[in-house]
């Protein structure tokens, strides 16, 4: 049997195509799995064992790098059009547009026509557009990887934009040439939940109608993000992220999330990214804005070059911070491990036997629900955190 990369299991695989994109005999295909994430499959018959795929795997070669501490910074567009269409401070569009300018070309997540996400390059500012805001699901890789070797190859400036696992199989898949000419820039990451719930719960909700759809539209603000879509029959769909059937699996209970992602070696403090990019949540009172703000690590020189660059140029506001102030809100600074729900299995057998999400999301939710008030009740800070709720609601009703 030959040593290929499908020893890298369903618990470790994160589908950021590395291997896909480095098998020189196109051996490798990316699927979705049963339960919803891209998956490599090998054609044996095509494959000639060459190791290299096993090289070029994150989960087995991706070493972190022995770097000084990042450089943190509180940071927002001081172009107000793009903050407000951005998740959270714009930064990634500034980033952009500053390799636009040089000449360069930017690679990062579109939604395409049938409303999943995939990673694309461009080379325009309107381009820049569809690359904003976020898609909580996974990205079809496709070949970008090879295409961003061969742009960089030819002395092109190259700005890529992904998940902490897509970045470092960026990171070891390129040649050093071609490497020195890429800006790699990793989101912090919650973790991705599953395609195939998201099929499930666009097909209920929205039917085959849906126009535009947005994970976090900052229609309330940026700290009460929505859930916003529109169907083509003009139906319109506004409500809070935490009120979202599927968010609420991914970002509340998180029994929708990718195996990996629930000890993702990517997080953390050393990262494969020469900048980090997120929301700065719990950010000092003095940059506050519910237009958005960024936390932005520096995490190499020349990361730390391009950031103070765009600054130097008036793209951004750009205030020196810390990685403790940063990491209070973003635990996934600190480390990659979240807890995983008990009925994270019944949750994924269910829907990969052909339960429909939204049936699943009504048997789970309430059993969810006691698990996370148990978790919390066992901790010290979490019956901090469950008792200051209970007075606030006491408060609230008492005449």
């Amino acid at each position: 049997m030959k040593d290929t990369i499908e020893r890298v299991t369903n618990a470790r695989c994160t589908g950021c195509a590395g291997c896909f994109n480095t098998c020189p005999e196109g051996a490798i295909d990316m699927v979705l799995s049963r339960e919803g994430f891209y998956r490599p499959v090998v054609n044996h018959d095509l494959c000639t064992d060459c190791g290299l795929c096993l090289k070029r795997c994150p989960e087995l070669s991706w070493r972190a790098p022995l770097v000084p501490p990042p450089a943190v910074y509180a940071a927002w567009s001081t172009n107000d059009e793009v903050r407000v269409h951005s998740s959270s401070g714009g930064v990634f569009s500034e980033l952009a547009r500053r390799i636009l300018d040089q000449g360069g070309a930017v690679a990062g997540c579109a939604w395409n026509e049938r409303w999943e996400p995939e990673h694309v390059l461009v080379d325009s500012w309107d381009g820049v557009a569809r690359l904003r805001g976020s898609k909580y699901i996974p990205s079809r890789m496709g070949s970008v990887i090879r295409q961003i070797e061969t742009l960089a190859t030819n002395k092109e400036e190259v700005l890529f934009c992904g998940t902490p696992c897509q970045v470092a199989a960026v990171d070891i898949a390129l040649s050093r040439k071609a490497r020195a000419k890429v800006v790699l820039a990793d989101l912090v990451c919650h973790g991705l939940p599953s395609l195939k719930a998201f099929r499930q719960y666009v097909d209920h909700w929205f039917g085959g109608d849906l126009q535009s759809y947005e994970f976090r539209a900052k229609t309330t603000g940026w700290s009460a993000s929505r859930v916003r879509a529109r169907t083509r029959s003009g139906r319109s769909y506004d409500v809070r992220v935490s009120g979202d059937p599927f968010q609420r699996a991914f970002q509340v209970y998180h029994v929708s999330m990718m195996e990996a992602c629930y000890d993702c070696r990517f997080q953390g403090g050393a990262r494969a990214g020469d900048v980090t990019l997120g929301d700065f949540w719990g950010v000092p009172g003095e940059w506050r804005d519910d237009r958005g703000v960024s936390v932005v690590l520096a995490n190499t020189a020349k990361g730390r070059s391009l950031v103070e660059e765009i600054a130097a140029l008036g793209l951004i506001e750009l205030h020196p911070s810390d990685f403790a102030t940063a990491a209070k809100g973003n635990p996934r600074l600190l480390s990659g491990l979240r807890h995983k729900p008990l009925l994270r299995s019944v949750f994924m057998r269910g829907l990969v036997g052909g339960i429909p999400f939204p049936t699943m999301a009504r048997l789970c939710f309430p059993w969810l629900r006691i698990e996370q008030t148990s978790r919390m009740l066992a901790t010290p800070r979490g019956r901090r955190i469950f008792f200051s709720k209970v007075r606030r609601l006491i408060t609230t009703l008492s005449p």
